[in-house]
Order: structure tokens, then C-alpha cells, then sequence
């Protein structure tokens, strides 16, 4: 049992906990309907998943779906578990099982397998309950659990066709994995990096040691990826950020999918571009930066961590624009602020912006999606660019060097390959280098301020 281990056995110690941990998180996720979380020790891991589970804002959920890979070195049988028994019982709470649901794929589904209550006594489903417990209203709840070991990736796409094909509004997905395994701290935190940005741009990490439970979240990224859920970063950290040696470490992170992109009113970019123009003019006065906490009580949505571009005009010309690609270190507040300094004094083509051109200054702020490489030959780039609408942003990657335009190049270059030409030449390649075989075309939507 996972209780008294992996969390206390004293419900009133683990509710405080979790009250504590969540108090001052912010809530600015809407829809969520899948969530990626740690299934360690609350000591280590607990933190990050409360800041997954502060998403679901106590919403009233009438089935969640866990999974998760075996961890029980005794079992033997290869596919898929579900309980054999009705109900798991936490402090004193029952979560009903949907046997109906799971005789179903007993039935259906030869791979699915019955085990027992002493088989999936094992944490990686019962860590979660607690949680559950705490952040969801459960009133009215029944779990599905499934525990993958050894399955097919055939076998997880017509399991993930057939669960996508019998979810409602009221399900809840949940995926219980850690990441990386008793590396260095360092190397730990370059790999967990390079899995969540695999997770984020919508593709399966394949490099060893990066999750526990990659069955299950193969099974869980088909689901997402015919619902065309958006999945967003929430948190990171490991286990020597906890306690224990840094040389020996677990990664944990927190993802969430929603239904639909977060979305930011035109008063929420106007509240963005006086908050850059604002950075800029504190840098130039050396005073103090703006107050953040009335921009986060206004727009909450600001915590949500996806990359920025700013653009500074001057009388109707550029006068600097600095952004960062596929980045989710930085929440959309404090990406702001940082690319706003960086467009006025460190973009290369200019000179570093002084006081008196402060009131000429606007600027203009672009959030963006995660960037998902496009999964075609390069022969059919212009096809799929010449249909598809609205047109997206595009970076090309040649060799180890980038180039990228906004939406907005296309009123310039509205011709796809003239487009993929420029790309080329903006990185210093040949026109035609987009056709190389080792070329990979990456497209991200953006959000701007319409009102003009």
C-alpha cells in the first residue's frame, strides 16, 4: 500500500499538505481534461502534481480514467489491467470502480486482463487518490484504471480509438509517470527538458530513461491527439530539489491538456504592451520595476507558460522584435517583460534604444503556441502550407540553424515556396535547402491584440 509510504496515513496531515502546497497557486487553466502527473513520495513529487491538480478548480468529474505502467515486478501477464474488486477505499472515502466499463474491455479487448486488489496495490494508481480526494468534487465519481506492461503500440492506438471514442464531457484523463531515473541533477534536467518538450509539440519522447510510463502515455497522446486537446507545461523540479543527493536524482513534471487554447482579450495584449513599454522605461530610469500582482488578480491566464515575441515600433518603423521559440521556462508575464529589454537593448540590427524615444515607442506582443513539427515529406510542404488557414507561424530547420516568420510575413511573402525560400535565406542557406533530407518544418499558432 502506497499509504503511510508514498504519503501519510493520516488523512488530516495529508489534506493540510495539500492546502498548504496549493493556497497561493494560480488557476488559469480552463477545460482541462487531461493531466500528466509524478506519482513519487508527496515529500518529493507532491508539490508538482498539486500545481496539475489546482487546474481542475474543483470541478465535479463523473469518471476519470487513470493510467499508469506496472510497477509490480511479480506480475508476469503482458497488456492491459483493470481491477478485478469494486471500489478503492482512501480515508474512509470509497472511489467506486465502473465495472461496467471494465467488463467492457475485458470483452472486447483481448489483451485486457483481471488483476487483483493485492496486484495493484502497488502507488502508481493509489498516490493519485488523495489528490483526487482534495482537488476534485467526488461526489458522484467512478475510476477506471489501467495499468499497461508490455502492450504493443498497435495494440495502445485501438485501445486509445476506442477510450477517445466513449469519453463525455464529464472524463477525466490522468497519466501517472515520473521522468528520468537516477541521473545527475544536470543531465536529469536536460533530458526531463527534451521529453516535455516532446510532450508539448505533440510527440512521444523516444530516448532511454525519459518516463516510467510510456505505454500508458502513448495510449494517453493518441487520445489527446484525436480530440485535438492543447497540452501546456505547469511545473517542473526533481528529487534533489526536495531532498536527497543531487547525483542521483528523479525528474517530476506536471502537464495539463485543455480543449481549447487559453485565450487573451485585447485588454489583456493592451495590459501586456504597457507592461513592455513599462519594463523599458524602468531600465532607462533605473527605478523599479512595474507591480505584477494587479496584472495576475486581472488576467489570470498571464501564469500560463508559452513563448513571446515583442515588437517595438518607432513612427511606423521596426525598431526591434525579440522572441524565444518553443519555450516553457517562462510564464507569458514574465516573458513579456524579459523580451521587451531584450527587443529595446540587445537586438542586434539596432542600437540600444535611449529615453527620448520612449514616447515614440509602441509596442506589440505576440503569444505563441508550442511549435509541432509538421509530419510530411518536404515534397508536400507546399501543398499542406498553401491550404491550410489560417496561416500559421513557420520555423525551418536546416543542420542545427533556425529560421522562423510570423503569420504576419505572409501579407509580404503570401506564396508558400517564396516563403520557404526567404526562410532559407534568413538562415544564410541556399533557397532550395529547404529541400534537404534532414530539413524539419515546425508550425505554431499566435495570439495578437486585434484592435489597432
Amino acid at each position: 500500500m502506497a499509504q503511510g509510504v508514498f504519503y501519510a496515513s493520516d488523512a488530516s496531515i495529508v489534506e493540510r499538505q495539500l492546502r498548504q502546497w496549493s493556497e497561493n497557486l494560480p488557476c488559469y487553466l480552463p477545460g482541462v481534461c487531461m493531466l500528466f502527473v509524478p506519482h513519487a513520495g508527496y515529500s518529493y513529487s507532491g508539490k508538482v502534481a498539486v500545481s496539475a491538480y489546482k487546474q481542475l478548480s474543483h470541478k465535479q468529474f463523473q469518471r476519470v480514467f487513470i493510467l499508469a505502467d506496472n510497477h509490480q515486478r511479480e506480475w508476469t501477464d503482458c497488456g492491459v489491467a483493470i481491477p478485478s474488486f469494486d471500489a478503492f477505499r482512501i480515508f474512509n472515502h470509497q472511489f467506486s470502480v465502473d465495472q461496467a466499463f471494465c467488463s467492457g474491455l475485458l470483452k472486447q479487448f483481448p489483451n485486457v486482463f483481471c488483476a487483483t486488489e493485492e496486484a495493484y496495490h502497488g502507488h502508481v494508481i493509489e498516490v493519485q487518490l488523495p489528490m483526487l480526494l482534495h482537488f476534485t468534487d467526488i461526489s458522484d465519481q467512478s475510476l477506471v484504471p489501467l495499468i499497461f506492461q508490455g502492450t504493443a503500440e498497435e495494440e495502445r492506438q485501438t485501445l486509445a480509438e476506442y477510450l477517445h471514442s466513449q469519453l463525455t464531457a464529464g472524463d477525466l484523463v490522468i497519466v501517472s509517470s515520473d521522468l528520468s531515473h537516477y541521473l545527475p541533477a544536470q543531465a536529469a534536467e536536460v533530458k526531463d527538458h527534451e521529453t516535455l518538450a516532446a510532450l508539448l509539440g505533440g510527440r512521444l519522447p523516444i530516448q532511454e530513461n525519459c518516463l516510467c510510463g510510456l505505454e500508458a502515455l502513448s495510449c494517453a497522446r493518441h487520445i489527446a491527439a484525436r480530440r485535438q486537446w492543447i497540452c501546456h507545461f505547469v511545473n517542473y523540479a526533481h528529487s534533489g530539489m526536495a531532498a536527497g543527493p543531487m547525483s542521483r536524482v528523479v525528474g517530476y513534471g506536471a502537464l495539463a491538456w485543455t480543449q481549447k487554447a487559453v485565450q487573451f482579450p485585447d485588454d489583456a495584449f493592451s495590459a501586456l504592451e504597457e507592461l513592455a513599454l513599462g519594463c523599458i522605461g524602468c531600465v532607462l530610469t533605473q527605478t523599479s520595476p512595474p507591480e505584477l500582482d494587479p496584472l495576475l488578480a486581472r488576467f489570470p491566464q498571464f501564469q500560463v507558460h508559452q513563448s513571446v515575441f515583442v515588437t517595438l515600433m518607432k513612427n511606423g518603423h521596426l525598431r526591434g522584435c525579440i522572441g524565444r521559440l518553443g519555450d516553457f521556462s517562462q510564464t507569458v508575464l514574465d516573458g513579456v517583460r524579459q523580451r521587451a529589454i531584450d527587443a529595446a537593448f540587445r537586438d542586434p540590427r539596432f542600437h540600444p534604444v535611449v529615453a527620448e524615444e520612449l514616447p515614440q515607442l509602441e509596442a506589440h506582443v505576440s503569444i505563441l503556441s508550442f511549435p509541432t513539427e509538421l509530419q510530411l515529406p518536404c515534397d508536400q510542404w507546399i501543398g499542406h502550407l498553401s491550404d491550410v488557414q489560417p496561416k500559421p507561424g513557420v520555423i525551418l530547420e536546416i543542420d542545427g540553424r533556425t529560421s522562423t516568420f510570423l503569420p504576419e510575413v505572409w501579407k509580404q511573402i503570401p506564396t508558400p515556396r517564396a516563403f520557404l525560400q526567404a526562410l532559407c535565406s534568413k538562415q544564410g542557406a541556399p533557397e532550395d535547402a529547404w529541400k534537404n533530407s534532414t530539413a524539419k518544418l515546425l508550425t505554431y499558432t499566435t495570439q495578437t491584440r486585434l484592435a489597432r
